[in-house]
Order: C-alpha cells, then sequence, then structure tokens
C-alpha cells in the first residue's frame, strides 16, 4: 500500500498587504483580506500549517504533494513563509512535490518572475503542465493547472493538455467539480474544465484529488471521483491521507484545527 499525504491553500498572507496592492491585479485579493471574508479567517494560517505538518510527519506517509496556494497575493514574503512552514515535510526524506496555485501566480509579474518555483525549489516540482510519477508500483499525475490572470475577478486557472494513458490518481491544484457533481463556474475554475471532465468521466476510473475549493468533499461524476483536500490555512484546517492499496484508492480527512494547532490547551 501506498499512503500519500495531500495539503493544499495554506494562504500565508501579509497583513495588512502592501499599499501597493490596492493599485493593481492583487486589489481583490487585498480587500479580501481587510475588509472580506478573508479578514480573520487566515490570520493563524501558519499555526494551522505547523500543526498538520506535525499531523504528516506521525502519519510517515510514502509521499506528499502540497497542492498549492502557499501565499495570497504571491509575495515573496508570503511564499517564503509558507515554504518556511512546510519545510520540516522534507526531513522525511520521502518524494515530496509543489504545485503552484492561482494565488501563487497572482500576478504576471509574480508569474514570470517564478516566485513560487523559488521559494519551493527543495521540492520537485512539474514542467510542461503534466508529470508522471512512479511510487513504488503506483503511478500518479501531476497537473499544473494555475496562471496569472488580468481581471480582479478571474480566478480561472490554464486551459490544460492530458495524455492519452493517464495514470487512475491525479492531483492539481484546481477541483474539475464542485461537491454536486458539477463543473466549476466559469470565473473560478479551469478554462476547459468541463470539457476535460467530459473526456475523464466516460473513460478508465480516475481519482482527482484538489485544493483550490476550501472544504473538504468526495464526489463521483462518472468514472471521476474528486478528493478535495480543502484549504489547510482555513479554520476547518483540513487535509487528506490518500491510500492506494492495489486497485482500491481511499483517503482519510484530517483536521488540524484549534486542537490540533494549540496541543498544550
Amino acid at each position: 500500500m501506498i499512503r500519500i499525504a495531500h495539503l493544499s491553500d495554506l494562504h500565508i498572507s501579509k497583513q495588512p498587504p502592501h499599499w501597493t496592492a490596492f493599485a493593481d491585479r492583487r486589489l481583490s485579493g487585498a480587500l479580501n483580506l481587510t475588509v472580506g471574508k478573508r479578514r480573520h479567517g487566515y490570520r493563524m494560517s501558519a499555526i494551522r500549517g505547523e500543526a498538520a505538518v506535525r499531523q504528516i510527519i506521525a502519519q510517515a506517509p510514502d509521499a506528499i504533494v502540497f497542492g498549492g496556494d502557499a501565499s495570497s497575493l504571491a509575495e515573496r514574503e508570503e511564499l517564503a513563509g509558507a515554504a518556511d512552514v512546510l519545510a520540516p515535510l522534507l526531513d522525511l526524506g520521502v518524494p515530496c512535490f509543489a504545485l503552484a496555485g492561482n494565488h501563487d501566480r497572482y500576478t504576471h509579474r509574480a508569474q514570470a518572475q517564478r516566485r513560487f518555483e523559488a521559494a519551493f525549489c527543495d521540492w520537485q516540482q512539474v514542467e510542461d503542465g503534466f508529470r508522471r510519477v512512479q511510487l513504488g508500483p503506483v503511478a500518479i499525475g501531476l497537473v499544473d493547472t494555475a496562471r496569472a490572470n488580468r481581471w480582479l475577478w478571474d480566478s480561472r486557472g490554464r486551459v490544460i493538455r492530458l495524455p492519452e494513458n493517464l495514470p487512475p490518481l491525479l492531483f492539481s491544484h484546481y477541483a474539475l467539480v464542485l461537491p454536486n457533481g458539477q463543473p466549476d463556474r466559469y470565473w473560478h475554475g479551469l478554462r476547459n474544465g468541463p470539457e476535460v471532465l467530459e473526456r475523464l468521466r466516460e473513460g478508465d476510473p480516475v481519482t482527482w484529488c484538489s485544493g483550490h475549493i476550501h472544504h473538504a468533499f468526495e464526489v463521483q461524476c462518472g468514472q471521476v471521483r474528486q478528493f478535495s483536500a480543502g484549504s489547510v490555512g482555513s479554520p476547518a484546517a483540513t487535509w487528506q491521507l490518500v491510500e492506494v492499496d492495489g486497485p482500491t484508492i481511499r483517503r482519510q480527512v484530517f483536521s488540524a484545527g484549534e486542537s490540533a494547532a494549540n496541543p498544550n490547551r
């Protein structure tokens, strides 16, 4: 059996954001951090991330996948802080993979400067959109789905191209479907998400592990089963342990919420 720890959406933020964040694409994110729903929700994201790291180390997985959104506004300080929070996982001596989220490539400048790639240089990453990895008897696929966007309301991912022969277990930042089994809404999902879903739902069984949507859920849509890890930086602070035992793929969901983040209380 192969066990893979999957965590996503840490969202380390520099609060309050630098004033320049209110003058470009970061405006929507900066407003969300100062007056919006994330004003208080992610102030403890580093503490929750540290608690999740302790839980993962205790589980001793065979591999680790971080699903992106390490930062809130793709600031170098945020990305470096997230890498520091997750750094103890590298000491486990198992393969550690990092996928960028849309908040890690929040602006075209951050994307061009490869800030996420620099901050997570000690992690294995994905080039050219897709990477197939062999973990003992188990093959997994890592899909790079994030890109910078220009408009304040645009959180869409990339147009992705998947190979013909896919492994049965895939990891990406973006989800293919919502908890109701429908594709994500237009401005929040993959640019070609419905087309990808249409192809996969009629093919061989695939389990798609994602972040981006900030709560953990599992849903079946044709031949596609979606495992959402949720957001490890949110108050729910969830992550998932994906277990592959022959043809069987299952998961356990853990919470690094308040009790785990404050083990002495």
